[in-house]
């Protein structure tokens, strides 16, 4: 009897081992099962005017990047005056930061994990870079806005894993997942494009968002603290900022007190304060750095050279020289693309600044590397001088592509000849092209109608495919369970 009681021990320990290697790999299919509810692609919605006016379609699947030029983004769709949210999830195959390249026409705005990484809705053409860090394998939230306000429409996006140094590429609808639903309350994030305020220059502009439902207003309360002094340093900040129903965010400004006291730089801390109609977001606060035009004797103060480089076409490597009028001050630095750029020398004086394309890569300025062209005010050059204080903010550097007319002058001319005779020859082809375009009409409606049919045979095969998935899936377990359940009898 003992004998028998060992041998059923090990035969259950035996069966608890298979069905243990039965089941994890079961499971583990059941989890992928799972993971495909997320769906390619993610949900687009096209709305009336700038501001996300009346919701006119809305659709599941969709990429991130379209060059309409000047067409609508769907037929019968509208041309100029309209808007368009993209919201779902982005998927990366290696952990590392990561640049988001946005080449836009007429505004643009980028949430990478709920925090805006390009604002840039002020309207007109531009290239915005932004980085954020990313997981491998992880579903991080990914939302765009986009405004077509006339004329060219045109929303791109690429990315890059930074430290591969890799070539921007586009984001194929493999790494584009579809949301989860998200019935929780909104979540509240907070940017600014520039932490910096100058006074008597431009204000500060700030940007409140939300996530998740905008279907009712939101009312955001702010706070200031730091060592700021409210009247003295700025005025009038809003307590409150309210995002009206259907919209994904508002704007905000802060200036500067504009007088004749030396009260240095100071920093004002703007936070979201918490409520009961929304959590917040990681980015809740910001400290925006204010800066005085009056210089302050009791200190060694630090000085801020500010700008924004443009009119890149990919990400090329821009080297900034920065020196003084005797050259005893000399500071070089560098970066990949477009984007902003600062110094913070702690010496007045006279000035100069320079920007090229460092193709070397040895810090150097050297012949045939292309110069910046530097604009601040009326002047605009290849050399840009100022003198500190006060600070320089502003500074824009222009990458024009250079055009190569030596030759082509010479070419064009040859060119001209050869048209010439060409046109001749044109006039003999006409009545063959005329013909040809009738069949070319024929083959094109049979080639459109072959194309709808591989869509949907590729449609219908990736639903087969995932269908067969589950199905085997089935079958095994139901087969296993039987085998066992015979056995057991």
């Amino acid at each position: 009897m003992q004998t028998v009681s060992k041998l059923k021990i090990f035969e259950l320990k035996i069966n608890l081992h298979f069905w243990a290697l039965l089941i994890c790999p079961f499971l583990l299919c059941l989890l992928s099962l799972v993971n495909l509810g997320y769906a390619q692609g993610v949900r687009a919605e096209y709305y009336s005017g700038r501001n996300f006016g009346e919701l006119l379609r809305s659709e599941e699947g969709s990429a991130v990047s379209f060059d309409w030029e000047r067409e609508g983004p769907y037929m019968d769709g509208p041309v100029d005056n309209f808007s368009v949210r993209w919201s779902g999830r982005i998927v990366a195959d290696q952990t590392g930061t990561y640049q988001f390249r946005a080449d836009y026409d007429d505004g643009y705005r980028l949430w990478v994990d709920d925090e805006l990484i390009i604002n840039g809705w002020s309207g007109g053409p531009a290239v915005i870079i932004g980085e954020v860090n990313l997981a491998s394998g992880r579903l991080t939230p990914i939302t765009i806005e986009f405004f077509e306000a006339g004329g060219i429409a045109r929303s791109l996006l690429q990315w890059r894993l930074l430290d591969t140094n890799s070539e921007f590429s586009d984001i194929s609808l493999d790494a584009l997942r579809s949301s989860a639903p998200n019935t929780g309350l909104p979540n509240v994030g907070i940017a600014v494009r520039d932490q910096r305020a100058l006074e008597g220059s431009d204000p500060a502009r700030f940007t409140v968002y939300r996530m998740g439902d905008l279907e009712s207003e939101l009312e955001v309360q702010l706070n200031y603290s730091g060592e700021a002094e409210e009247g003295l340093d700025y005025a009038d900040p809003p307590r409150t900022v309210t995002i009206a129903a259907g919209q994904h965010a508002r704007d905000f400004e802060i200036r500067r007190v504009d007088d004749e006291l030396a009260r240095g730089t100071k920093d004002l801390v703007i936070s979201i304060s918490s409520t009961e109609t929304y959590t917040l977001l990681r980015h809740n606060e910001i400290t925006l750095r204010l800066l005085d035009d009056e210089r302050d004797q009791s200190a060694v103060e630090t000085f801020t050279i500010a700008g924004r480089v443009r009119g890149l076409p990919s990400a090329e490597k821009v080297t900034f020289k920065l020196e003084t009028s005797d050259q005893a001050t000399q500071v070089i630095q560098s970066q990949f693309g477009n984007g902003e750029f600062s110094f913070s020398p702690q010496l007045g004086g006279e000035y100069t600044l320079q920007a090229w394309l460092d193709e070397n890569g040895d810090d150097l300025l050297s012949e045939g590397e292309q110069v910046g062209l530097l604009s601040l005010g009326d002047v605009v050059g290849n050399e840009l001088a100022f003198t500190l204080p006060p600070h320089q903010l502003g500074i824009i550097i222009d990458f024009v592509q250079q055009e190569e007319t030596a030759g082509t002058e010479e070419m064009t001319a040859g060119n001209e000849e050869v048209n010439a005779g060409n046109e001749e020859v044109t006039a003999g082809t006409e009545e063959e092209t005329a013909g040809s375009e009738i069949s070319t009409a024929g083959t094109d409606e049979m080639t459109a109608g072959a194309e709808e049919m591989k869509q949907a045979t590729d449609a219908g095969c990736d639903q087969r495919d995932l269908a067969d998935h589950r199905f085997f899936g089935l079958a095994f377990l139901l087969f296993t369970f039987g085998f066992f359940t015979k056995r057991e009898a």
